[in-house]
């Protein structure tokens, strides 16, 4: 019974965690060989659709870029949690092989990204425990 707990918040900690070490991988190509640039915020979402990336207290900005004489329009969360009104400028990486998907410069990892990777951590720690124990 401990086991299959286990294997079930196993299994829950390790989707979360698979996708922030995802985001985090393609924040850091994108720092590494994108183009740092201004991008014009255009819209705030408060509360956009779920599998969206949203800050804290659930708002997410439209931004609008150029790359390559075309012009991007994509959801962003802005990391320093400051509200951004329409027509200011943030600043943004975009990678030109993925140029749907920009990051803020300023990312970091999150709240719930580091709950899920901590909680990863525990739960591998106590399935070890107990296969030890056994």
């Amino acid at each position: 019974m401990v086991y299959l707990v286990l294997a079930v918040l196993l299994a829950c900690f390790l989707k979360g965690s698979v996708k922030t070490c995802r985001r985090m991988v393609g924040y850091w190509r994108a720092r590494r060989t994108g183009v740092e640039m201004q991008a014009e915020v255009v819209d705030n979402l408060w509360n956009p659709p779920v599998g969206w990336q949203k800050s804290a207290d659930g708002l997410a900005q439209v931004v609008r870029y150029h790359l390559n004489e075309r012009s991007y329009d994509a959801v962003i969360v802005n990391a320093s949690g400051i509200r951004k009104d329409l027509g200011s400028f943030m600043t943004i990486v975009v990678s030109p092989n993925s140029p749907y998907e920009p990051y803020d410069r300023y990312q970091r990892v999150g709240a719930r990204e580091q709950g899920n990777l901590l909680g990863l951590v525990v739960i591998v720690g106590l399935l070890v425990l107990a296969l030890a124990r056994h």
